[in-house]
């Protein structure tokens, strides 16, 4: 029975040959040939569903053999020239498709990282402020730490003799105090037996006094002098022995860093103490300029929002050292923000801010140096160190409300320790 099932060889050449027919006659000979008949010739069922699917695909693959077979070679070769044309479409296409999905991808992993990094600095803060919040109420409660409510010179003089910190102010005060004792000393147990003697001695010690003032004014030109800025009322956020004010009125960009350059390079303040450099709009108004408008001003590259998020009052400082530098105090309104916008401005502050805070010109090595954390006196600070590991430049946070700027570790521990130190009272 087996063997009775099987096509013979001539009933498949015969369907071959039926098929290639129906595929090449024109449609009004089609008709008159049945799919049963040519179902018949094939020994194929049509009696279903899937017998017709199973037969019409046939027999479409059958009559694309026949095309194929009949086709010249030029058109063959056009055919296959537009699939492989198609091909290329299809798969350019897909690699398109497959570069936007990884492109995607790689974005949205470099914004987690980059928010990874964001919050692990943002917390080392958080951190330090604790630890700093945490140390200076502890000292607060210590008994060594109590304030008196009332201070006088002479606990400045004790203090300064217990510290060794001697200053020309502090002996101009102590001499004045003995001047006085030794005065009141003649006049209470001498007064009417030694009149002459108490006018020759008043008469010797105006006469040393006068000698002393020009001596002090004209030589030895005391730190702590206050000029005109100062005496008009103008009070530094960070202590200064002298103040300079520089007039913006009629000022480009240009000539104002100069000024302040120069200023940085020939201070002539002793060494250890700072120099104030007042910006005012005017001779006239004598009114400070804002922290906006001097970053507009200098054309600063900073984040605009992180300019919004200063306080306007502000501070540029000269701190007078074996090579003077200069720093910048600014009041952060909103931690986060301004953190976030220190952050974004790294590639370019020192670009804006190198030159004026140490009278040089950076080259490009310095502007190429990345920013890394780093911890100063207990601080936590951002820096940049060159190929010896010399800090130069740096800013830290030393509270969510202080924001230093320098090039100097010395200059920016000098700063620190005037803030957490009483200002010292000045005599006009």
């Amino acid at each position: 029975m087996a063997e009775e099932s099987q096509t013979k060889p001539e009933d498949n050449l015969l369907a071959e040959r039926a098929l290639a027919s129906h595929a090449m006659e024109g449609e009004l000979h089609r008709r008159t040939v049945t799919e049963e008949e040519i179902a018949k010739v094939m020994n194929v069922r049509t009696d279903g569903p899937t017998n017709i699917q199973n037969f019409t695909m046939e027999l479409a693959r059958q009559r694309q053999l026949a095309e194929a077979a009949m086709e010249g070679p030029e058109h063959k070769k056009a055919r296959e020239a537009k699939e492989l044309e198609k091909r290329a479409r299809e798969e350019a296409i897909k690699r398109e498709q497959e570069e936007k999905e990884r492109a995607l991808r790689m974005k949205r992993e470099e914004a987690s990282e980059l928010e990874r990094i964001t919050s692990e600095a943002r917390e080392r803060q958080r951190k330090a402020l604790d630890e700093k919040k945490a140390t200076v109420d502890q000292l607060l409660k210590s008994p060594s730490m109590s304030i008196r409510p009332v201070r006088t010179y002479k606990d400045d003089m004790s203090e300064a003799m217990k510290g060794g910190n001697f200053s020309l102010v502090g002996m101009a005060i102590k001499e004045d105090e003995k001047r006085r004792e030794k005065i009141e000393e003649v006049t209470e147990e001498k007064k009417e037996s030694h009149l002459f003697a108490i006018l020759s001695t008043i008469l010797i010690l105006g006469a040393l006094g006068i000698g002393g003032y020009l001596v002090y004014t004209k030589i030895l030109r005391a730190p702590n002098s206050v000029d005109k800025a100062a005496t008009s009322g103008y009070i530094a956020p960070v202590f200064s022995e002298k103040v300079n004010t520089l007039v913006l009125d009629n000022k480009t960009d240009t000539q104002l860093m100069a000024a302040i350059k120069s200023d940085v390079r020939n201070i002539s303040a002793p060494i250890g103490t700072m120099q104030a450099e007042r910006i005012v709009n005017s001779e006239v108004d004598n009114i400070d300029i804002t922290f906006q408008r001097f970053a507009s001003f200098l054309r600063l590259r900073a984040p605009a929002s992180l300019v919004r998020n200063i306080d306007p009052e502000f501070m540029i400082g000269i701190h007078s050292s074996a090579e003077s530098t200069g720093f910048v105090y600014l009041k952060p309104t909103n931690y986060e923000t301004v953190f976030a916008g220190m952050l974004e401005w790294e590639p370019s502050i020192m670009r804006d801010l190198y030159g004026m805070l140490t009278g040089k010109t950076p080259d490009d090595s310095l502007l190429k140096l990345k920013f890394t954390d780093a911890v100063i006196k207990n601080v936590d600070a951002r820096v940049a160190k060159n190929e010896t590991g010399q800090t130069v430049f740096m800013y830290s946070f030393f509270t969510q409300n202080t924001l230093i700027i320098s090039t100097n570790e010395g200059t920016f521990t000098e700063v620190i320790t005037r803030l957490t130190t009483p200002r010292p009272r000045i005599q006009r």
